[in-house]
């Protein structure tokens, strides 16, 4: 991806600064669209090393909380395969299955929002 190649083109240093936390800024969004998650957490960091406007760091910080809501809502999914396995093992538990879905499904949709939103 050409926008990760100029971020890593960028000299550390103070007179390219902003361009520098520009730059890693937008190749971590771009990353994260793609899906790789690894990859943007990496640029994040590195963006976040640098001395940088205030605004844009809260930004990264952004960017950083979107990537860890990403591995939630996965991990969620994951979770809500294997509680459906369990349910069909234990189907008299089916009631308490339910009311952890319930409880969970609000927070989930609030969480799907904020990351779309991001």
């Amino acid at each position: 991806m050409l926008e990760v190649a100029a971020a890593g083109m960028v000299i550390d240093g103070l007179s390219t600064e902003s361009t520098r936390s520009v730059l890693h800024r937008s190749a971590a969004i771009l990353v994260i669209e793609c899906g790789e998650l690894q990859q943007a957490e990496k640029l994040i960091a590195v963006a976040l090393a640098g001395l940088s406007p205030p605004n844009i760091e809260v930004e990264r910080k952004d960017l950083l909380i979107q990537v860890n809501l990403h591995r939630w809502i996965y991990a969620m999914e994951i979770w809500t395969a294997w509680a459906f396995k369990l349910i069909a093992l234990k189907p008299h538990k089916r009631l308490y299955f339910q009311r952890g879905f319930f409880a969970l499904y609000p927070l989930c949709n609030r969480l799907c929002r904020y990351v779309v939103t991001l």
